[in-house]
């Protein structure tokens, strides 16, 4: 996502989840794997809009490969 203005906040955590995640996500620092975390939140939400959009719609998937019924 485009960087924005950061705000400064004080937060209690469990800093063993805060950790991993900083690890899962690469990040260098604790704000950068917060700051992804929130990312993949956000990212997360599109996409279940997304397949619910999907599932809603009267899209018939045709089976070219015959893989369906395996």
């Amino acid at each position: 996502m485009p960087t924005s203005k950061k705000n400064r906040k004080t937060v209690s955590f469990d800093p063993r989840k805060l950790l991993k995640a900083k690890r899962i996500l690469g990040a260098k620092t604790e704000a950068e794997a917060i700051d992804r975390a929130l990312d993949v939140v956000i990212k997360n939400e599109q996409l279940n809009k997304a397949n619910i959009e999907f599932a809603g719609s009267k899209v018939t998937i045709n089976d070219v490969f015959g893989r369906l019924n395996q």
